[in-house]
């Protein structure tokens, strides 16, 4: 939970303009591989949803992991720009 009590998944998400990254996370280089982006932080966020860590969250941040991949790369910047533009 973040201190301020909001729900995390919908204030982060991915800044990209899909045309190559110049400090790429651990190998994903362009919007080609973002199933496999997206496949290695479900991987981390199942992890985490299921450590002790997880356990201080509000229930309304323990969503799936599916779920949380969506929003940080998909469903967020939508939003967000939906509002802004």
């Amino acid at each position: 939970m973040n201190r301020y009590g909001q729900f995390a998944c919908v204030i982060q998400y991915i800044g990209s303009d899909y045309d190559g990254m110049i400090n790429p996370s651990n190998g994903f280089w362009t919007a080609e591989e973002m199933p496999l982006f997206d496949s290695y932080l479900e991987k981390h966020a199942f992890n985490f949803l299921n450590s002790e860590k997880a356990q201080s969250l509000e229930e309304f941040n323990k969503i799936k992991a599916s779920d949380i991949v969506n929003r940080f790369t998909k469903e967020n910047t939508y939003e967000f720009l939906k509002r802004n533009f």
